[in-house]
């Protein structure tokens, strides 16, 4: 493995490697490059097209292709396989957590739509939350467990700040920025509890799987509100 940099840490030398340099500086930089351009991109395209053209860039280059550079297939299938089973209360609850964000959105977003959203927002909704939820866990979560492995700073707490920034520009693309703060604080509370749960179990199929769910719910809202 190339190795870039060196830190020094109780009398013993850590290596940089270059996939974990590269992560440190991608996060910041998909950030907020995407607080400006997502909201740009938006704006210059008739909606919805413009929306999905600023996550595309979000989700291609940025989330996949980051992914498939600082992951191998052997990092993507340890991901993906079965977490393991709860050992203990901890463990109990870092489970429970990871459901309540599709829970909340379920009951507060989605359920009053349910009998006024036509097939095409549901499908339209299904599709972008597997893409966008599935690029998001594999980059955000996965990558930085897989990574730095043994620190929780770098693998939970880092990507976090720069996961729930980027929500800015979801925010002002879709809002102009009047729902900024709950846009933040369910970003923040959502992904440290998939963050927690990733690190405990080193697995991202649960947390994509209820990340998914969370997009699916608010997306249906936004598109039946596109269509209106």
């Amino acid at each position: 493995m190339l190795e870039v940099c060196e830190m020094k840490r109780d009398g013993r030398r850590n290596r940089i490697s270059a996939k974990q340099l590269l992560l440190l500086v991608a996060a910041p930089a998909v950030a907020l490059s995407m607080i400006w351009l997502y909201p740009a991109i938006a704006s210059s395209v008739v909606r919805p097209w413009g929306l999905l053209a600023g996550a595309a860039l979000y989700w291609v280059p940025a989330c996949a292709g980051l992914s498939l550079i600082t992951l191998g297939w052997s990092d993507l299938r340890l991901l993906y396989s079965s977490p393991p089973r709860p050992r203990d209360p901890l463990d109990w609850f870092s489970y429970a957590l990871v459901w309540l964000s599709p829970l909340v959105v379920f009951f507060v977003v989605f359920l009053p739509l349910l009998g006024s959203a036509g097939l095409l927002p549901l499908t339209a909704a299904a599709v972008t939350a597997v893409v966008n939820g599935t690029a998001e866990e594999i980059f955000w979560r996965g990558s930085f467990r897989r990574r730095f492995s043994r620190s929780l700073l770098l693998a939970l707490w880092y990507p976090l700040v720069f996961f729930t920034l980027w929500h800015v520009g979801v925010d002002l693309a879709m809002t102009g920025g009047g729902r900024l703060p709950i846009m933040l604080s369910t970003a923040f509370f959502a992904g440290l509890a998939w963050g927690w749960s990733t690190w405990r179990t080193g697995r991202i199929l649960h947390v994509t799987a209820a990340h998914v769910l969370t997009n699916f719910f608010t997306f249906v809202a936004l598109f039946v509100r596109l269509a209106g």
